[in-house]
């Protein structure tokens, strides 16, 4: 499955924007369990966020997951990254300049792009 960094920034709006007692809403229209959860995890091992992944009764095969994660926060990484990238006119900017790589570039070169698109937008 390849990572797909527009899940992973709704995702983050999504933990937070989330109760931290409550759990975030997962279900995005065309994205399935298998596919947020793997993203999920994608985003503990890259530090976005703090959780771990619970081993669950799942045949992948049939699209089911195999582990479900749990997710605590946001971590200071991934508040930083989704400060970056919040504005929709700098994400439009990062996936303009990066069309031939459909965003398919390391997580702290597009952070670097999105600053640099943040710097241009903010000074003369």
């Amino acid at each position: 499955m390849k990572r797909d960094m527009d899940l992973v920034r709704s995702l983050l709006f999504r933990i937070e924007d989330a109760d931290l007692n409550m759990r975030p809403d997962f279900d995005i229209d065309d994205r399935s369990e298998s596919e947020i959860f793997h993203h999920l995890d994608l985003m503990i091992e890259a530090g976005l966020i703090k959780g771990s992944v619970i081993p669950a009764v799942g045949d992948p095969a049939l699209g089911e997951p195999t582990f479900v994660p749990m997710i605590q926060r946001l971590t200071w990484e991934g508040h930083e990254f989704l400060d970056a990238v919040r504005a929709e006119s700098t994400w439009n900017e990062i996936k303009r300049v990066t069309k031939d790589n459909r965003l398919r570039l390391p997580i702290e070169i597009l952070k670097n792009l999105a600053i640099t698109a943040l710097n241009n937008n903010l000074l003369p």
